[in-house]
């Protein structure tokens, strides 16, 4: 419960900092209440994670040559890995854009557990439109 707090707190500080509406500090909720702490599910494709951040993204945002360890997995900061949402999941995909603060939630959700490309998919099924038309 404390870190779900925390990360709204984070949140809120980036919607002061860059005027994101409360619809981010919102998802990060929902997104942080599911992902939880650190796991290391062989079951996974994304290996260990930590607040739903992949080791390879905590790699690439802490620029390693190589697979960070598991203490670095564990002890990676809420505050960071909120920025990796922001920056990657939230502004990557300009769901600011939308208009219904749902469909953000539901966009938002998916890219993270999807990928942009399960998105789109997603979106072209409900439209009726095909992905390239995106």
């Amino acid at each position: 419960m404390g870190s779900v707090i925390f990360s709204v707190q984070i949140a809120e500080n980036w919607k002061r900092v860059i005027g994101m509406s409360d619809n981010f500090a919102n998802a990060m909720k929902m997104i942080i209440d599911h992902e939880g702490g650190y796991t290391d599910d062989p079951h996974d494709y994304g290996g260990k994670t930590i607040w739903g951040i992949t080791q390879n993204e905590i790699q690439s945002f802490l620029n390693l040559n190589r697979e960070p360890a598991e203490d670095e997995v564990k002890n990676f900061p809420l505050e960071s890995a909120t920025k990796i949402y922001l920056e990657k999941y939230w502004l990557g995909m300009n769901i600011d854009a939308i208009k219904d603060p749902t469909v953000q939630l539901l966009v938002f959700d998916q890219h993270v557990n999807r990928g942009k490309g399960g998105v789109f998919k997603l979106i072209a099924a409900a439209t009726n439109y095909s992905s390239t038309q995106l």
